[in-house]
């Protein structure tokens, strides 16, 4: 009996236990009664982490073993601004299995994501994966590799800027998207001793298209070397693997660390090849350890050696190598929210702008006024005469009603006449161009109706689409709620539900995407003097109207380039560190018009150009905050070709209605440009970028974007710009520029390095102006940086802006 009820007991504890466990279960594996022959799993990319704001994919896979079916895989997003889902419809025949990605935008609170899985609107499965937001300050890097090793170490680097934390995500090459869009919560992606022969051509493409819009790539060699680069796209390799040499010695890497020996013993295994495009940062001998090349506005480094193993893992500079990898352009900029993405804030300053039609105008005062006047003139004197002269007064009980309902029914039909009777489509695009010939796309797109109603909206294509709302609202998805409910649906085709918009209002979404075989701008420019020279030339297949280029604050126009069409250039490029106490380029361009408007005001389309230069680009700063590649002066400040479109991608459809359209795109790209390729080469200051490497105690960052500027209460701030040339340049003299915002200033201790002599050469304090740095060949690393130190103890002062230009003479 005793026996039994022991039994007895231990099978309660077995249930209870068993009870407990239940809900700690994986949430792909639970069973939501589906129908027999179909299994659905769910799993988030990168461990469900993501910046807020931006896209993160879900893989869900699908299989269907009994007969033929129409899914829809939807994620619900619910905020304090209404509903948003996310949907992919999916189609399973008899037999099949399917891995279906979902993009989606979670909530900035969200831990966990509801996926669904629907037929004919019926609910067949749930899943629920976790998700880890993290805020956008965070610099986040992806770890591409089979182990981390001694790659764990980057946690202990320091990065410029305030409260810029690294975090590590191990990223797996099959979850990586197929959209550029699904990676850009990362600041920079490290791939090592990994088989990239598997990447799709959609997967590589994404990957190229994140690198060119800013990422950083970081390549690992070693053994595995030639497997690492075997699926990337070549124009980002700096080099080319063939072989691999063993070395006793890695000691050039000590440059990137300080200085730091490496002590581990050797021998290293070291990756060799065909040198592509690029710059050599370290070296052993003649063999490249280090070698970087700049992609766009981002960048690829190529490391020989395998950067999970030795000397990595035993070297005390690690930690200082990989500051020095991935400092430059790693300070978080000063202008951006901390808990906001790019995307965001774009999509933020597009309200007025979508909102520029005339059907939108309110009223002006004085026919407001002229009507009032009418109404009591009419209401009173005359209808008092009138009544009078009749001698009907006793009818003013009924004559003053009749008279309001009959203003007011007029001023009705007057308001319904200028808002008009037709559904509007305002879209706005900003492409751009891609060195593959394709175009980025994004675009705002706003739907006007007369009357309150709900829309269905088809957009053709493989794009992202998501809600747009002007006020920020961390609670909602994406942090850009919608009033209602909207699924917005994924896939080869495009479409978003329940578009509710009031009468005589707007309902606004954002599109994401890419306009195939765009085409391209090319230019031919060569810095001379201070001048810049040459020929632009036009092969798009589109007429690119009121072209301009634009370098810092200085621009030349083009006009209007047709396919195929050249435009001879001839610009000054005069003093850059002005700038910023100027008039920014995006009010310039427009000063006529601007500051002398019309009859009717300033017209609509240079409101509308103007408010979306400064919203999206140049936000007060130097235009292009990213430095440019050219062809032989690595890193300068950045060349940029704009021109204008009458049309806007991408085509839309409303179901039932023939809107009208009123469209404009904004085309951008930066040009490479040359220095003289024998003789002097001087370049003015504000011409060569830098990036701050070491913020002070106290103090921060200040200014436009895109100036190097400093305010410094307490501590050292230290700044590096890379001279062009490095390997060809014979640099005689270093021109420092130092200016305020402010009329009383307190100048901080200066400082350059030597790198001669491996320590900082003092200037003392410098008053504002230009300082001539002569026989400064030994204050240029062999890979051309140049740091400055700014040093204060405490006390007063204004923003410091510094600016370096140059002097040599090609070897």
């Amino acid at each position: 009996m005793l026996r039994r009820r022991m039994l007895l007991l231990l099978s309660a504890v077995a249930v209870w236990a068993g009870s407990l466990l239940v809900p700690l279960a994986s949430p792909a594996a639970q069973d939501d009664g589906l129908p027999a022959g179909l299994s659905m799993q769910a799993d988030v990319a990168f461990d469900g982490t993501f910046k807020y704001g931006e896209w993160l994919p879900v893989w869900v896979d699908l299989e269907n073993s009994g007969p033929d079916r129409d899914v829809e895989v939807q994620v619900r997003l619910t905020g304090s601004g209404g509903t948003t889902t996310f949907a992919t419809p999916v189609s399973l025949p008899t037999g099949s299995r399917k891995r279906v990605p979902i993009y989606v935008l979670p909530n900035n609170f969200s831990h966990q994501l509801q996926i669904d899985l629907l037929s004919e609107g019926k609910l067949l499965a749930g899943r629920t994966v976790p998700v880890s937001p993290r805020v956008n300050v965070t610099y986040l890097a992806g770890l591409v590799t089979p182990q981390r090793g001694a790659l764990h170490l980057m946690l202990g680097a320091s990065l410029p800027g305030q409260n810029r934390v690294l975090d590590l995500v191990s990223v797996s090459l099959d979850e990586l998207p197929e959209r550029a869009e699904a990676l850009r919560s990362f600041d920079a992606l490290v791939f090592n001793d990994v088989d990239t022969s598997s990447l799709t051509p959609g997967q590589a493409a994404a990957l190229e298209t994140w690198v060119q819009q800013g990422g950083r790539l970081v390549i690992g060699g070693g053994a595995g070397a030639r497997r690492t680069a075997a699926g990337l796209p070549a124009s980002l390799l700096p080099i080319v693997p063939r072989s691999e040499v063993e070395l006793d010695s890695v000691a050039g890497l000590a440059g990137l660390a300080e200085g730091e020996a490496i002590r581990v013993p050797g021998p290293f295994l070291a990756a060799t090849g065909d040198l592509g495009a690029g710059q050599t940062l370290a070296a052993e001998g003649d063999l490249p350890l280090v070698r970087e090349r700049l992609v766009g506005t981002g960048s690829v480094d190529w490391v020989a050696l395998d950067l999970t193993t030795s000397p990595f893992d035993a070297w005390s500079g690690t930690t200082t190598f990989w500051e020095r990898l991935l400092a430059p352009g790693a300070a978080y900029p000063p202008w951006m929210a901390q808990d906001m993405s790019a995307r965001q804030m774009q999509a933020g300053s597009m309200t007025y702008a979508l909102s520029n039609l005339p059907a939108l105008d309110l009223p002006s005062v004085q026919g407001l006024a002229l009507l009032l006047a009418v109404y009591i003139l009419v209401v009173g004197p005359v209808n008092y005469l009138v009544l009078r002269w009749r001698k009907r007064l006793q009818l003013a009980w009924l004559t003053i009603p009749v008279l309001t309902l009959l203003f007011s029914a007029g001023a009705f039909g007057l308001g319904y006449a200028m808002r008009g009777s037709d559904v509007i489509l305002n879209k706005i695009s900003v492409l751009g161009l891609q060195a593959d010939g394709n175009a980025s796309m994004l675009s705002y797109v706003g739907l006007f109706s007369p009357s309150q109603r709900s829309y269905e909206i088809q957009v053709p294509g493989s794009h992202l689409l998501s809600p747009l709302n002007p006020d920020y609202n961390p609670w909602g998805p994406g942090g850009l709620p919608t009033s209602g409910e909207m699924v917005f649906v994924q896939g080869p085709a495009g479409a978003v539900r329940g578009v509710a918009v009031n009468q005589w209002s707007m309902q606004a979404l954002m599109v994401e995407g890419s306009w195939p075989a765009f085409g391209q701008v090319d230019g031919d420019l060569v810095l001379e003097g201070q001048s810049l020279a040459g020929r632009v030339r036009n092969d798009t297949g589109y007429t690119l109207r009121d072209a301009v280029l634009i370098l810092g604050n200085e621009f030349v126009r083009l006009g209007d380039l047709a396919p195929r069409q050249e435009a001879a250039v001839k610009m000054a490029v005069g003093d850059l560190t002005a700038q910023p106490f100027g008039s920014p380029v995006s009010y310039r361009l427009f000063e006529d018009a601007l500051n002398r408007p019309g009859p009717n005001g300033v017209p609509r389309e240079v409101q509308l150009k103007q408010t979306l230069l400064d919203s999206l680009f140049q936000q007060g700063g130097k235009f292009g905050s990213s430095p440019v590649v050219s062809r032989n002066a690595g890193a300068l400040q950045g060349l940029y070709f704009l021109g204008w479109l009458t049309e806007a991608p991408p085509e839309i459809q409303v179901e039932g209605r023939a809107p009208t359209e009123q469209a404009i795109s904004l085309v951008y790209t930066p040009l490479a440009y040359d220095l003289p390729h024998e003789g002097t080469v001087s370049l003015p200051a504000g011409l060569i970028s830098g990036t701050l490497l070491e913020a002070p105690l106290d103090g921060g960052f200040c200014g436009p974007p895109g100036t190097t500027a400093i305010y410094i209460g307490r501590g050292q701030a230290v700044f590096e710009f890379r001279a062009p040339l490095a390997d060809e340049l014979e640099i005689e003299q270093l021109n420092l520029t130092l200016r305020s915002d402010g009329g009383w200033w307190q100048s901080p201790a200066m400082a350059v390095y030597d790198w001669s002599a491996g320590d900082w050469a003092e200037m003392g304090e410098m008053t504002l102006g230009t300082v001539a740095l002569a026989d400064a060949g030994h204050l240029v690393s062999d890979d051309g940086r140049i740091h400055i130190r700014m040093t204060s103890e405490g006390g007063g002062g204004n923003c410091t802006y510094i600016d370096l230009g140059l002097e040599g003479t090609r070897r």
